[in-house]
């Protein structure tokens, strides 16, 4: 019933070993880009005790204000964390950010649309801006079937044919982007919108 208990004795702590580093021959990452752009994360204090334990608050994200133009609207998608909700926000603004959406070009919707981080919200990012574009065509649709991931095409054209106005006139041009399969899967979509 009772038993002897054995300590093993302590080993000794391993010797540091003698490394020689060749830091000639070291393999190196490719250069990393960060931002000029300052982001502020944080906000204000929060108390806490231990009944707030399951609260998660959210950082707040801001970023310094640039001058309103396509390239500084592609700069800050691209250093975005959400980007629907950040494009969002900049349709809400009345003046210069909103006028400059609302007359985007095929070349740069389609660059827009490219800088969604998440594949998967490109299809909402798309027809959110494409709403607000005056003059939404099919080389609008095209520019962003270019950009976007491959298997979002038929998403993204199913999203965006309602909203172009030349789509009688035009459809060819977005047909000649699609693979007979994203054909085959948007062929409804495109009947609905030519009979609206």
């Amino acid at each position: 019933v009772g038993g002897i208990v054995v300590a093993a004795p302590a080993a000794p702590p391993p010797a540091e070993p003698n490394i020689d580093f060749n830091f000639a021959g070291a393999t190196t990452a490719e250069t990393v880009v960060v931002s000029s752009n300052a982001a502020h994360l944080g906000g204000n204090a929060q108390a806490a005790d231990d009944d707030d334990a399951d609260v998660f608050v959210q950082p707040e994200i801001s970023f310094e204000s640039r001058a309103p133009s396509v390239e500084n609207l592609l700069k800050d998608l691209k250093e975005s964390v959400k980007d629907h909700e950040f494009l969002s926000n900049r349709i809400s603004e009345s003046g210069e950010w909103k006028a400059i959406i609302v007359s985007l070009s095929p070349s740069n919707y389609g660059k827009l649309v490219k800088e969604v981080d998440l594949d998967f919200d490109q299809p909402k990012v798309a027809e959110m801006v494409a709403e607000e574009i005056e003059n939404f065509t099919c080389d609008h649709v095209v520019a962003a079937i270019g950009t976007c991931s491959d298997w979002n095409k038929a998403s993204v054209v199913k999203k965006l044919l309602p909203l172009t106005k030349d789509l009688a006139a035009n459809k060819e041009k977005i047909l000649g982007s699609l693979s007979d399969w994203d054909k085959t899967v948007t062929d409804s979509a495109f009947k609905s919108a030519l009979a609206a």
